[in-house]
């Protein structure tokens, strides 16, 4: 008998009355939109706004609450956008915001910075929320590698005082640990 699945007739056999032509495939979700690197430690991946997307300003009722208070980062619209931005990393987002700010107003932003209990040397996170552009950025630092995400089509929204203090906080531990 021919290598292969013998559960069953193989197509050849069933007679031309029965044959049943291949189902075609299930619509597939809508992909991701493309990921392009700004620069070594950018990527970018935008958000297209479609009718009906709760926007990120709606978050305003949540300024000043931690992310366990409101779980914010785990349902809704922020967690929805963090979700599509970072794709596999948005999980690591989260262990790297275990002990964490509330949502601060800096200016025109708002943000939440933390790091993972006990790894704040090397694994530590921000998100920043533009609701006036209805974008965000986000810093992960994951054992001391750092990157940063965006989902403005050209725009960056300027990292505000508490992330610019964090980045430079975790620097020196970030090279020390390459080293």
């Amino acid at each position: 008998e021919p290598a292969g699945d013998s559960s069953g007739p193989s197509p050849a056999a069933a007679p031309a009355s029965t044959a049943v032509a291949p189902a075609s495939p299930p619509a597939a979700a809508p992909s991701p939109a493309p990921v392009t690197t700004v620069s070594g430690n950018e990527i970018r991946r935008v958000y297209v706004f479609r009718e009906g997307d709760a926007e990120l300003k709606s978050l305003v009722t949540k300024i000043g609450k931690y992310p366990q208070d409101g779980h914010y980062l785990q349902q809704g619209v922020l967690a929805d956008r963090l979700r599509a931005l970072l794709d596999s990393r948005y999980s690591m987002v989260l262990k790297n915001l275990q002990t964490v700010s509330p949502l601060t107003k800096e200016g025109d932003v708002w943000t939440i910075v933390g790091n993972r209990q006990h790894q704040g040397g090397t694994d530590a996170a921000a998100v920043v929320i533009d609701p006036a552009r209805n974008g965000l950025r986000v810093w992960l630092m994951r054992n001391g590698k750092q990157t940063s995400y965006t989902d403005l089509a050209q725009e960056t929204i300027d990292w505000p005082p508490s992330v610019s203090k964090t980045m430079a906080n975790a620097a020196p531990a970030a090279a020390s640990a390459r080293q």
